[in-house]
């Protein structure tokens, strides 16, 4: 509820907008965005029958069926990290040609630490997506930490250095980018937590 809160009041929505929640699953923000915002929505998800069906994109993140220029507010909610051998990158690039200009992409939350590590869980490789190879292929650089609790496939941190490295610097032609950092929580239940935000503007 948190993110889905993030996201709605950093997008800004309204009524003409045209909407795409990415990796959506079975999350109950679209249905939000769709009850009280706008009508014009779409979710994708690599789970999702293939193409365009309705309101639904069967697809994987860097490579939606969708017309350049087409919507104009994108959101992520506890997924880019789940994105595998820089098709996050890739995300980012596919997200530019179908935003119109202007358009808003939130990433919430954002996984940092003062290294770029990826968890994962060896058990689930196989298992975890119907169309996933049995071995993640893993980003370039990032320390790898074996944790068979989180139960994914791949859960990518950040550093400071490969954020810039890999998303402010390569795209700072492309998008304006806004880094929030949620201070001063005082439910411990949220203590734990990613408590940071990225918002990218198509220029």
């Amino acid at each position: 509820a948190l993110q889905h809160y993030i996201s709605i009041e950093l997008l800004d929505l309204k009524e003409d907008d045209i909407y795409i929640d990415i990796a959506s699953s079975q999350s109950v923000c679209p249905d939000i965005i769709k009850k009280y915002y706008t009508k014009n929505i779409y979710r994708q998800d690599l789970r999702y029958a293939e193409g365009i069906n309705g309101e639904y994109i069967g697809s994987n993140g860097d490579n939606i069926p969708l017309k350049s220029e087409s919507v104009t507010k994108i959101s992520l909610h506890c997924s880019i990290e789940h994105f595998e051998n820089n098709s996050d990158i890739r995300f980012l690039q596919e997200a530019f040609r179908i935003l119109k200009s202007g358009g808003k992409i939130v990433i919430t939350p954002l996984y940092m630490s003062l290294v770029p590590v990826i968890f994962t869980s060896p058990s689930i490789w196989s298992s975890k997506y119907k169309h996933s190879d049995s071995f993640p292929q893993f980003t370039d650089g990032y320390n790898l930490i074996l944790d068979e609790n989180m139960r994914q496939r791949q859960e990518k941190y950040f550093s400071p250095k490969s954020l810039i490295e890999e998303v402010i610097e390569p795209f700072k032609e492309k998008f304006d980018c806004t880094i929030f950092y949620i201070d001063e929580l005082n439910d411990k239940a949220l203590d734990k937590l990613p408590r940071f935000t990225l918002v990218l503007t198509k220029k």
